[in-house]
């Protein structure tokens, strides 16, 4: 790795551990993670509080406890391994093969009691730039017309921890509607249906995500130009 990727990678992991990438996320979902990283970091300061090195001292326990309960959530909540794809030369995703078998996971979890209104791919897959530098950008939209949708908040926490101990870069987000992803996303990337609940309404689709399961690498795998 060159010089300038050493300092890309303390910059990079650095700032992915401080913001968890939380400002890119929807309301529901910030504040859904929020929640479950204090309830982490309260469990953690009444165990260093009590049973720990630090007994009584509820300065340094509140500190190891954040400390801890952020670098948890950093592992199993955010954008690690985008973090360390963008940072490593070493670093590579697994292959589209084990994406598909992740993005069918997804979609059969969310399908579960009818949770979304759409799942979709967006990023260098759906501009048909993927490559083994590249990483799969989910997007699933949470219905809101049903008390059911705010269950995708914990699936796609799950999800997402499911992807750092499989070592897939993913970035993953729960959005409320689809306004919120036409603000977020590019104009170029016109989103992969993974699944659709409902007629599909946002600006257009190119492409099923059933196409891609049947032959996965001669559709989208481009070998990355050196």
């Amino acid at each position: 790795m060159l010089k300038q990727g050493r300092y890309r990678a303390i910059r990079n992991l650095c700032i992915g551990w401080i913001t968890h990438a939380i400002h890119s996320t929807d309301y529901s979902e910030r504040i859904f993670r929020i929640i479950i990283e204090i309830l982490l970091m309260l469990v953690l300061l009444i165990y260093f509080y009590y049973w720990s090195p630090f007994q009584r001292d509820i300065i340094a326990s509140a500190i190891v406890a954040f400390i801890v309960s952020h670098t948890i959530m950093w592992l199993l909540d955010g954008n690690f391994w985008v973090y360390v794809l963008d940072s490593f030369d070493w670093m590579k995703n697994p292959g589209i093969d084990k994406i598909v078998s992740y993005v069918k996971l997804c979609r059969k979890l969310f399908q579960l009691g009818d949770l979304t209104e759409a799942i979709l791919i967006f990023g260098s897959m759906s501009r048909g730039e993927f490559h083994n530098k590249s990483d799969l950008d989910l997007r699933i939209v949470r219905r809101k017309d049903s008390i059911l949708g705010i269950l995708c908040l914990p699936v796609a926490l799950f999800l997402r921890a499911l992807s750092f101990f499989m070592v897939l870069p993913v970035d993953l987000q729960v959005s409320d509607s689809f306004n919120f992803l036409d603000r977020q996303m590019r104009k170029d990337e016109i989103p992969i249906v993974v699944y659709t609940r409902d007629s599909f309404r946002f600006r257009e689709s190119k492409n099923n995500f059933c196409e891609i399961e049947k032959n996965p690498s001669s559709v989208f795998v481009i070998k990355k130009n050196k």
